[in-house]
């Protein structure tokens, strides 16, 4: 019987300055199943507030998942519109957005449904200790 082949999860990413540029590296070293689609970059020197973020973010991006490294609150809070009304989840690590999934950190995501590949092995290490006579003995990730 012929093994059925799985698309590769799609993620794009969007960022300010190179701002995810170290996460991406580490995505495309180590993901398996995994493809960045997108990499939007936002050059830096941006205005202290951004009336039409459209000119800086097109609608026309593609991903199974979004993660979110913009630092400029009027572009982020479009980038999780968008995906909302996409029905796209956004990670946007250390920001409170409303409708964006929104850890401390990018290490601190905790397992959740939704986030395929990525969800599955980015995020908090799951772990099981063996104790014996109160010591570890063992620990398995």
């Amino acid at each position: 019987m012929a093994e059925k082949k799985l698309r590769p999860f799609r993620l794009a990413v969007f960022q300010e300055a190179g701002s995810g540029k170290h996460k991406v590296a580490w995505i495309e070293a180590y993901g398996r199943n995994i493809t960045i689609e997108r990499v939007s970059d936002i050059p830096s020197g941006l205005p202290e507030i951004i009336d039409e973020p459209e000119e800086f973010i097109s609608a026309d991006f593609k991903g199974d998942l979004i993660l979110n490294f913009l630092r400029h609150p009027d572009l982020s809070e479009y980038l999780v519109k968008i995906c909302n009304a996409r029905g796209i989840p956004v990670i946007a690590s250390g920001q409170h957005i409303p409708g964006a999934i929104c850890p401390f950190t990018c290490c601190g995501l905790g397992r959740r449904k939704g986030l395929g590949a990525y969800g599955e092995q980015f995020g908090l290490p799951e772990y099981d200790a063996e104790i014996k006579n109160g010591r570890i003995k063992g620990l398995h990730v």
